[in-house]
């Protein structure tokens, strides 16, 4: 499973995947601890946990997207270890999702024997997966953006006009309140940074940007030919209509 060692003692102990989120940091690279638990009891002496890659399974090249050792020590008196897996940053994240598999080999301390799981009673929180092989799990990284959790803005439901602070959310927009203004998406992650105060500032500033880009004749489209839109910019934009070509008068 991930490496949540804070796990309730009522949760699902397997989790098949853990995702790695570049958008959400500046880092290049992210340590991903992949936690795995023995069962029976503990032992005196220092036990070696085997590791292999499935490449069948995966897209992710060694040494270009991640590095990882292909053992580690279940030290004496453990019952749980992790593997350290660092990701690292690389551009083809941003189209797609890059894909590691990984699974523990037998050896001479242990065996697999999890192939399937029936959910005991008390085992009630987190979320069950049936039908799963505990010996594999993967780990899937990203750099898309997505809408973070402090964005006031949207098309209209019935109108199909952008509306409030931001308007809808595009990657082309988030990139463009980085540039201008060095805010980073950790910033739009918390509501304690990104308080609606500063949203409708922001809003207020690219607004002011926009316009400025418009009369010099330099607008800012969306990639669907959409003038930019903050909410105190004068035009108006609807869901799917670009914008004509012709200037007005602001």
């Amino acid at each position: 499973r991930d490496g949540n060692t804070s796990m309730s003692s009522t949760g699902w102990p397997y989790v098949p995947y853990t995702n790695v989120e570049f958008v959400k940091t500046t880092a290049d690279d992210i340590l991903a601890n992949i936690l795995i638990r023995a069962t029976g009891e503990s032992k005196t002496y220092s036990r070696t946990v085997n590791i292999e890659v499935i490449a069948d399974s995966s897209n992710a090249v060694e040494g270009v997207h991640y590095s990882m050792p292909h053992s580690v020590s279940l030290e004496a008196g453990k019952t749980e270890t992790t593997i350290p897996v660092t990701l690292i940053r690389k551009p083809e994240m941003k189209n797609g999702l890059i894909k590691l598999q990984i699974k523990l080999v037998e050896n001479e301390f242990f065996t697999l024997i999890f192939k399937s799981w029936d959910n005991p009673k008390d085992l009630t929180s987190g979320t069950v997966y049936t039908g799963f092989d505990a010996s594999r799990h993967n780990i899937i990284c990203s750099d898309i953006l997505v809408k973070p959790a402090n964005w006031i803005g949207s098309f209209d439901a019935k109108t199909k006009k952008e509306k409030s602070a931001f308007g809808e959310f595009s990657a082309k927009k988030f990139l463009l309140i980085q540039s201008v203004m060095g805010y980073q998406y950790s910033d739009f992650m918390s509501s304690t940074t990104m308080t609606i105060g500063v949203q409708y500032a922001i809003s207020r500033f690219m607004s002011n940007y926009l316009v400025g880009q418009y009369k010099a004749h330099t607008p800012v489209l969306e990639d669907d030919g959409r003038l930019m839109w903050f909410e105190y910019c004068p035009w108006t934009n609807y869901e799917g209509v670009p914008w004509d070509g012709v200037y007005v008068e602001y």
